[in-house]
This record gives structure tokens, sequence and C-alpha cells, in this order.
């Protein structure tokens, strides 16, 4: 696993600042066209050329929804960042 530094982006749904990416399963350099998965809330998108965000086109949601492997992927990804968010909260509660 590696971080990509990318421009910084916002999330497109919570505005989260948004700096790098990282792939779970592999050392990749994020490509147009590769979804992103924000940090903060889970939101999904997709990179542009230069590394920014963009929405998913109807074609993209069709293909991921016909796709079993990525939708696993994707219900893990977002499934860790609730995760990661859920023990973020306690840890400030308890503080």
């Amino acid at each position: 696993m590696r971080d990509t530094k990318t421009q910084k982006n916002r999330c497109l749904r919570c505005y989260h600042p948004l700096t790098a990416a990282m792939d779970i399963k592999a050392d990749h350099i994020p490509k147009n066209g590769d979804l992103s998965i924000c940090i903060k809330c889970g939101a999904v998108c997709a990179f542009t050329d230069n590394l920014t965000l963009r929405p998913l086109t109807k074609n993209e949601i069709e293909k991921i929804s016909n796709s079993p492997e990525i939708m696993w992927d994707l219900r893990n990804a977002v499934s860790l960042v609730y995760f990661v968010q859920k023990v973020k909260n306690k840890k400030v509660l308890e503080n």
C-alpha cells in the first residue's frame, strides 16, 4: 500500500478536504475513472485525468451495480470508513 498525493480535492458529498489516495489492495497509482471513497463520509466518486474528483456517470454506476466483485469491495471499503469514523468519534468523546 502506498499513498499517492493528489491535487487538493473536496468530497462531493461532505466537502472534507482530500489530498491523497491509497489502494488498499496493491501499489496502484489512481488514473482516470478509478473510484475514490471519501475517508470521512464514504461517498464514492471517480478520478479525472488530473486526479480531481467527479461524480460517477450513469454507465459507471450500472457497471458497478452489475459487478458483484466491485460491489463487495466497495461495501467493505465503505464499512471500514464508517468503522474508523466511529472509533475516532469514540476517542474524542472519551477525552
